[in-house]
């Protein structure tokens, strides 16, 4: 991402879109497709969704960004955030136990991109924030969801390369799944060479 130059001390605090000059929405076009997800340094963004936070006194706690998610993925964001409550008929995205937006809506943002943007991937770490399912529950609850976006979703436990990879969604599961599921695993896969940052 490193044609975007912020001379304005504002730029970073705006919720326009820097314009089409700065955009970086195809950047995985120029890399190879042999090369490994996990070769890679992926820009992403904490509590992606957050933005959608509109509390005129608790925003200034909840919110952590200011781009829609259109405008994430066109300056380059390929990492998402993705916090999910399970209601009784629903999957809704929440930061701090917060309403954000419903789940279906920030995968088809990510589906439409991806088919103006067939070079690029987008990787969802979803996890379970404010519902209290246990073990596969939330996987079930989830699944659902998934499901209605399954031709989008990239199905296999490996790590793909980006040719593999290329205009789907990569869900990695930061909750409990079973050893036949076809996503991966969220978590540390560097050994303990690397501390994965405590979430708050």
């Amino acid at each position: 991402m490193g044609n975007i130059i912020a001379k304005d001390p504002d730029f970073w605090c705006s919720s326009e879109d820097p314009g089409p000059e700065r955009h970086n929405e195809d950047w995985m076009m120029r890399v190879s497709d042999s090369k490994f997800l996990s070769e890679l340094s992926i820009p992403g963004t904490h509590a992606t969704m957050s933005y959608a936070y509109d509390g005129k006194v608790t925003g200034l706690f909840v919110s952590c960004q200011s781009w829609l998610l259109c405008i994430q993925l066109n300056m380059g964001i390929r990492f998402l955030d993705i916090r999910c409550q399970a209601t009784r008929d629903d999957m809704l995205l929440n930061h701090g136990g917060y309403y954000l937006c419903k789940l279906t809506d920030t995968l088809t943002g990510c589906v439409n991109f991806l088919q103006t943007h067939p070079s690029e991937c987008v990787i969802l770490r979803i996890a379970q924030e404010n519902s209290n399912l246990e073990g596969l529950d939330f996987r079930d609850a989830l699944k659902p969801f998934l499901e209605k976006f399954s031709s989008h979703i990239f199905k296999k436990r490996s790590m793909p390369t980006l040719g593999e990879a290329r205009g789907k969604m990569i869900i990695l599961a930061d909750y409990d799944i079973e050893d036949n599921d076809d996503m991966m695993k969220y978590g540390n896969m560097t050994h303990g060479k690397i501390i994965i940052c405590e979430n708050h």
